[in-house]
């Protein structure tokens, strides 16, 4: 029966509009700022879904998220299959927790407010977003709402923020359709409400939480950061959902030195011209209002990371010697505040401080990328790039590498950076890259550059039955992961400051199937479901050394072996071969399953290889063997 569905209940998402020429509204290209702050609503168990509908969900192609998709109805969904669903999230249509989601979704819908509500900081009609900047807060539009092309965000450094889209009616992403969010913000906190449908166009992108008064529609490779929720239908074609993140505040570098001025020139030249005060207290304050305190080191050096803006620095009187009173620097980059320079004789009288114009981005990529053709065999080389970008603006000087790998199905043999160790142990050292030698690069890795290199292993197990390995996700393949801990950066390159760091680890990995020959050539292997069960198949060509044949399902209730007894050969010893059909009657109506063929040989060593993976229907019938 299909679930009635009231206003009340209503939930969230976007339908697939065609872009057609909507009338622009006179709009300034930085909307106003909010009046009040805007909030956002509660999802309740909602928030653990990528997608929710609540007619039904169709997809086509590779689609991914990593929640849940919940169809709060009884229409049986449609092609999930072929989409990625999590870790952590399953399909749940029809079950008790999508009812519950569809329902907090409705009531975050109702909390969001009335496109014609008293509390809109701004109001549009008809409008396209390209080439505005929103800042936080509440936009009401009477009608419908177009991005054909980018738009803004603006968070002002407050990772807080929360922007609220009304929509009269319907939004639609145009094939061109993107958004950013800058200083701070994040997409969890930005919330889309239409009363009608939300579409993407082909490959058109978007951030944030999404509820749909009727329908949600992704063209194909159409993108979203966030959620999507819709009182009827959701459709997918090859769209790549994600967990709605975060952007970087953006930051500046504040630095000076404290020291006695002995030659009198206002600069401070170097520790063995002039005098550097150690340990003295310095209070930063930033442009949001965040106190810190550091202390000056050996060489009266200090430097804080803040958020950019307008930051006071405030050098603590009582730190400095006596008899001593305060100078202009030279290199003074603004008049106040200013780098405290203190000179020799007098007291000190006043505090200053120093802002500097080093406004820099801190941040890498990492990648693994398996070169090599999936399947490889037994005994065959198997070789990944690892690739390490410097993707901010300031110099990475130390770059230490760990590549982690299972010695049960492959063994390392080398690399074309040298690693600190060549123990095949399932773990290769790379203490710096930026070293010179065999063991590195040579150089820093300065901004926008990379450090690419290959690492070569040889397979040495099959990976047929091999469930799937943390962080990969394929079932039958092993997992390599790439991993960089401990990076550090140099802020003014060649300048006098000390390295400083490290950064957050980041990691990259790719999977590799490794099969070995199983002395039988088995063609022609099925699965599909019917109504009485699982129907598995195969044929050989050559059974000059098997013994027979072990159907194993592997599921929602483990690792099994379908068939009581093993499953004879009929032309065992013999270079010829066979056709075999074998029927599952008791797998779960709409449990997924991978199936394997187990190859008995007459040396007592067994192999496998996949029949298929399928999703079963209901059924009564009990296993048997048809030959």
């Amino acid at each position: 029966m299909v679930r009635t569905l009231t206003f009340s209940r209503l939930l969230v998402l976007f339908v697939l509009v065609a872009l057609v020429g909507l009338p622009a509204a006179a709009a300034p290209a930085v909307a106003p700022a909010a009046a009040g702050a805007a909030s956002s609503p509660d999802l309740g168990t909602a928030a653990d879904y990528s997608l929710i509908a609540g007619t039904t969900a169709t997809n086509t192609g590779a689609s991914s998220m990593p929640f849940s998709v919940g169809v709060a109805s009884t229409f049986v969904p449609a092609g999930w299959t072929l989409a990625t669903i999590g870790p952590p999230g399953t399909l749940q249509a029809n079950t008790p927790s999508a009812y519950t989601a569809f329902d907090d979704a409705a009531l975050a819908y109702t909390a969001l407010g009335d496109p014609l509500g008293a509390d809109c900081d701004a109001t549009y009609g008809a409008i396209d977003l390209i080439g505005m900047t929103f800042l936080p807060g509440v936009y009401c539009f009477t009608s419908t709402a177009a991005v054909s092309g980018l738009f803004t965000l603006d968070a002002q450094n407050a990772p807080s923020a929360v922007w609220i889209f009304r929509m009269g009616t319907t939004l639609t992403i145009a094939a061109g359709g993107d958004m950013q969010i800058i200083n701070g913000g994040c997409a969890d906190n930005v919330w889309w409400k239409t009363g009608t449908t939300v579409g993407f166009g082909a490959a058109g992108h978007l951030k944030g939480n999404i509820l749909a008064g009727t329908t949600f529609t992704m063209g194909d490779g159409a993108s979203l950061d966030g959620r999507g929720f819709a009182k009827e239908t959701v459709t997918l074609t090859n769209n790549p959902i994600t967990a709605p993140g975060c952007a970087s505040v953006a930051t500046q570098a504040v630095d000076g030195t404290v020291y006695i001025d002995l030659n009198d020139d206002g600069l401070y030249t170097s520790s063995a011209i002039d005098f550097p005060l150690a340990n003295v207290s310095v209070a930063i304050t930033d442009s949001l209002g965040t106190p810190y305190t550091v202390l000056t080191d050996a060489s009266g050096y200090f430097t804080q990371t803040v958020a950019a803006g307008s930051t006071v620095v405030d050098v603590d009187n009582a730190g400095l010697p006596s008899n001593v009173t305060p100078t202009t620097d030279v290199n003074n980059e603004g008049s106040d505040p200013t780098t405290v320079v203190v000179l020799a004789g007098g007291v000190a009288t006043d505090n200053t401080g120093y802002v500097s114009t080093l406004v820099y981005t801190l941040d890498y990529a990492v990648s693994k990328t398996l070169n090599s053709i999936n399947p490889m065999r037994n005994g065959e080389p198997i070789s990944f790039t690892i690739s390490i970008t410097n993707t901010g603006t300031v110099t990475l000087t130390t770059v230490p590498l760990t590549d982690t790998y299972n010695t049960n199905y492959m063994t390392y043999v080398g690399s074309a950076i040298n690693a600190e160790d060549q123990i095949n142990d399932g773990t290769i050292n790379w203490g710096d890259l930026t070293q010179s030698g065999a063991k590195g690069f040579g150089i820093d890795l300065a901004a926008g550059q990379s450090f690419s290199f290959s690492i070569t292993f040889v397979g040495r197990a099959d990976t047929t039955a091999l469930a799937a390995q943390s962080p990969c996700t394929v079932f039958g393949h092993t997992c390599n992961v790439a991993t960089v801990s401990g990076a550090k950066y140099d802020l003014d390159g060649a300048g006098g400051m000390p390295e400083q760091g490290p950064l957050p680890p980041k990691e990259a990995w790719d999977d590799v199937q490794i099969t070995v020959s199983t002395g039988v050539d088995v063609v022609d292997a099925t699965a599909s479901a019917q109504a009485y069960g699982v129907s598995l198949g195969w044929r050989t060509q050559n059974e000059t050394n098997i013994v027979g044949f072990n159907v194993v399902r592997v599921g929602v209730d483990g690792r099994q072996t379908r068939n009581r007894e093993l499953i004879l050969a009929q032309a065992s010893g013999q270079a010829m071969g066979s056709a075999y059909r074998f029927i599952d009657g008791e797998a779960l109506s709409g449990a997924s399953y991978d199936y394997l063929l187990e190859i008995v040989h007459t040396d007592n060593d067994p192999a496998e290889m996949p029949l298929g993976q399928v999703t079963a229907f209901w059924h009564i019938f009990m296993s048997r063997v048809a030959r």
